[in-house]
């Protein structure tokens, strides 16, 4: 897959980011989701960087066609171990509940391992709707958040968190952009430490910070 000739504000911030880089996209439908995921992981593929992308409860197979449809070639990609994908139960709740120091060090190992596959990077995407519905140790998934900007600091991975806006409650969506240093918002990049400004955000977010 090629990215667009016209590249669009949100494919410059996009190609802006890469290892180190903690950030999360906001988004209302599936045009948004696919819309900042897909080419997260495309850039990533570019870049000879391991991608791993974690789908939501049954999405395995919506994602595969999503990224097909923007022309990467998944078969190939995942023959050659350049991209995974993967389901909750294969990362998050790989012993049954979630606990985030273990997760830390699914990132560590993880990042590691593609790196002696002779990948320059990591780069991981997570779906979130399967946190509203509850599992055992999600008390703690803020706390995850919380940490993991310096957990993906300290090792050779990026990482995009996705949430859908109209699932969660608008307390979490407002810690989740706290804990997040770039969010992307209807296909526009905001940073929450400075540089870019807020325009566009929902206005009920901002009230309730």
């Amino acid at each position: 897959m090629n990215l667009p000739t016209q590249r669009t504000p949100l494919i410059a911030a996009l190609e802006q980011l890469g290892p180190h880089d903690h950030f999360c996209s906001i988004y209302e439908n599936r045009e948004e989701h696919y819309g900042v995921a897909i080419p997260f992981m495309q850039i990533g593929l570019d870049r000879g960087e391991k991608c791993i992308y974690i789908a939501d409860d049954g999405m395995v197979g919506d994602v595969r066609q999503a990224m097909q449809s923007e022309g990467i070639d998944v078969e190939r990609a995942t023959a050659s171990k350049a991209l995974v994908l993967a389901t909750k139960e294969q990362a998050y709740l790989r012993h049954g509940s979630f606990n985030p120091d273990w997760m830390f060090t699914f990132w560590k190992e993880a990042t590691q391992s593609a790196m002696s596959e002779g990948f320059s990077a990591l780069r991981a995407t997570g779906e979130t709707e399967w946190v509203v519905r509850g599992a055992r140790g999600l008390e703690r998934w803020m706390e995850y958040e919380s940490r993991l900007t310096h957990a993906v600091s300290e090792n050779n991975c990026s990482a995009l968190c996705q949430y859908n806006r109209r699932l969660f409650p608008p307390e979490l969506i407002l810690d989740v952009i706290r804990t997040h240093p770039v969010v992307v918002y209807r296909g526009h990049p905001h940073a929450s430490r400075g540089g870019l400004s807020w325009h566009g955000l929902p206005k009920s977010v901002l009230c309730a910070a």
